[in-house]
């Protein structure tokens, strides 16, 4: 009996317990519960629409909506005001701002005082003019240095390739800027000069380079020169080259006008508003490469429009181009030649290669000659009305109908035997290539 009242009063004890559980409200989660809890994921079955955590999707955040329709067109602009202010084309660049009030804002803002702040900051330049000048570079020394007939030609007047490459940072080290006559001097319709006033920063110095024969004469064909200038399908201007084993290479780096092309794009602020330098043709075997008066028929003419596709891209680029003579005749050196034969010379060279590189005042001398009488007098007739002989001393005549400025040869001459005469430039020791030989 007493068990069964044990058993019969815990019943009643469970049975009041469930009541209780049954009639009593769940409490409510507080708010920091909720946030701090964690679900245990589990595992979804087959059939189961319940996604697990792994299968839920998450959201990307949307981006934010452009709201500056310009922004693509500015960028673009400042990339070119950038380069303009690094050229010092500070009035220039303004201007280009200014024409586009559309893409106005802090950025351009910025330019515009930072062109005004440098603009101001210019210093009037009353130092020497300098003028150094290369001929066609020798891309492979063990062609050229051969102990040939051509051998002593090619040291005594010609640079390589790697010798070019190495002087460049000198000069823009030195504080040299590529510089153009049109900033210097500039002639009425009645060949009077007026000349310019030069600003520059503060410790830069004007510097033309120019390039003689740049025709790539046959007698150096083989020689390991490059063959022609040529325009590569990047619309970039080259040289085409054949290599020693003969394949032939469109190259960035065969000669004087593709390489400093290229040191411009990396150190802009070498050059003056965009010049780069001059290439002097003469006219006997052609221009550029191309020897036209070898040609005929349609071979000739693709050969001049070539030239001229050439031409125009030099201009483009920030070359100008010279008369170097039609004959380069060696009348000029032994100054035996006439005046009637210069104006003959000079209507030869204008009727044939002017017609395909355009109008030009700019006359490098066939060896340097320069000629004070009537043979001068020709010259300026013709129209060329910058003349520029060689002579290392860095002078230059302000005429009143011509101005005549001294250039100084690069070459094995200077850079090994007179490299006093370039101390003003560089060290010519740390020029010299290791391949070229005792001469």
């Amino acid at each position: 009996m007493k068990k069964q009242a044990i058993l019969f009063f815990i019943c009643i004890v469970c049975f009041v317990a469930i009541i209780l559980l049954a009639t009593t409200e769940p409490k409510e989660l507080t708010q920091d519960f909720v946030e701090n809890s964690t679900p245990t994921p589990t595992a979804n079955v087959i059939g189961d629409p319940t996604p697990t955590p792994t299968d839920v999707p998450t959201s990307t955040p949307t981006a934010a909506p452009n709201l500056d329709p310009y922004k693509a067109e500015r960028d673009t602009m400042l990339a070119k005001i950038d380069k303009m202010i690094a050229q010092y084309m500070y009035d220039e660049a303004i201007a280009e701002i200014q024409a586009k009030p559309h893409l106005a804002n802090s950025e351009t803002d910025a330019r515009i005082q930072k062109a005004n702040d440098l603009k101001s900051s210019l210093v009037k330049y009353d130092g020497k003019l300098y003028h150094i000048f290369f001929h066609s570079l020798v891309v492979y020394p063990e062609l050229a240095f051969d102990y040939d007939s051509d051998h002593y030609t090619y040291w005594d007047y010609m640079a390589t390739v790697t010798e070019f490459k190495r002087i460049l940072p000198l000069l823009y080290e030195a504080g040299y800027v590529l510089f153009d006559y049109d900033y210097i001097v500039e002639f009425d319709a009645n060949g009077k000069a007026t000349y310019k006033d030069i600003y520059l920063p503060a410790g830069k110095k004007p510097v033309i380079i120019s390039f003689d024969d740049v025709n790539y004469y046959e007698y150096m064909k083989d020689d390991g020169f490059a063959d022609c200038l040529a325009i590569n399908e990047k619309g970039d201007l080259v040289n085409k080259i054949t290599r020693p084993d003969g394949t032939v290479e469109y190259s960035y780096e065969a000669d004087g006008m593709p390489i400093l092309n290229t040191f411009v794009d990396q150190y802009p602020d070498f050059s003056y508003k965009g010049a780069k330098g001059i290439v002097a043709l003469t006219g006997y075997e052609g221009a550029f490469g191309y020897n036209y008066t070898k040609m005929s028929g349609a071979e000739k003419d693709a050969a001049i429009a070539e030239c001229k596709r050439i031409a125009d891209k030099l201009k483009a680029d920030g070359w100008k181009i010279a008369c170097h003579s039609y004959t380069h005749k060696s009348s000029f050196t032994t100054e035996t030649i006439t005046a009637p034969e210069i104006a003959v010379d000079n209507t030869r060279w204008l009727n044939e290669v002017g017609q395909i590189v355009g109008e030009t005042n700019l006359y490098i001398s066939p060896f340097g000659a320069y000629f004070t009488d009537a043979r001068r007098d020709e010259w300026v007739k013709s129209g060329f009305t910058i003349i520029m002989p060689v002579y290392y001393i860095q002078d230059y005549y302000k005429g009143s109908t011509l101005m005549v400025h001294n250039r100084c040869n690069i070459d094995g001459i200077t850079m090994v035997n007179h490299p006093e005469r370039l101390t003003e430039f560089f060290d010519a020791s740390k020029v010299v290539d290791e391949k070229r030989p005792a001469r």
